[in-house]
């Protein structure tokens, strides 16, 4: 091969090389499909954290300096129940005790969704990549803790009977307001079975 031929083959090389590292390492795209909202990290430039407007589409991104986290904004639903076929298969039904300390177990069926605006306040306050991580942590929490406090207002009876709407809907207002104030807007809390 003549000395032309290589350092044509050598030119090549090094364009195909410089295009593999500028795609893979200095610029990136995601693709933020219907119903998710996306948030970039700034890890090397003291910026913090921007919203990204699309609502859908690609969104580019320099993976060295930045990270792009993806939210679903669309409605989430999580089961907590006794039942290791539902849900996670550990026991995860709500215990409380009524105004007249009757011990009541409670599988319980929560709707949710996250206010795309308020995605990177969200992501602030809670830094869960994954969205499961607040579901089974925070939300899961304050929802216990949300039904011991209604719940002791309650007799066996009520819940049990004509006030159990009226139960229900106490720790569906109570909830909201608790997680409402970090962008999350509870849709539903249910009672399974």
């Amino acid at each position: 091969m003549s000395s032309v031929g290589r350092k044509a083959l050598f030119g090549i090389v090094v364009v195909i090389v410089a295009v593999f590292l500028a795609t893979n390492f200095l610029f990136s795209w995601k693709i933020i499909p219907p119903g998710y909202t996306g948030i970039k990290v700034h890890r090397l430039v003291n910026k913090g954290i921007t919203h990204e407007d699309t609502v859908t589409g690609f969104v580019f991104f320099n993976p060295i300096q930045t990270q792009l986290i993806i939210y679903p904004t669309f409605i989430q639903r999580v089961v907590w129940t006794h039942d290791l076929n539902e849900g996670n298969p550990v026991n995860e039904e709500i215990t409380f005790n009524t105004k007249d300390s009757v011990p009541v177990n409670l599988d319980v069926a929560v709707s949710y969704a996250l206010a795309a605006e308020r995605v990177p306040e969200f992501y602030t306050k809670f830094r869960a990549d994954r969205i499961e991580t607040f579901t089974h942590g925070f939300l899961r929490d304050t929802a216990r803790n949300v039904v011991v406090a209604v719940g002791s207002e309650y007799t066996f009876d009520d819940v049990n009977g004509p006030k159990k709407e009226e139960f229900l809907d106490q720790i569906t207002k109570k909830l909201d307001a608790r997680v409402g104030v970090y962008g999350v807007g509870i849709q539903q809390f249910g009672l399974i079975g």
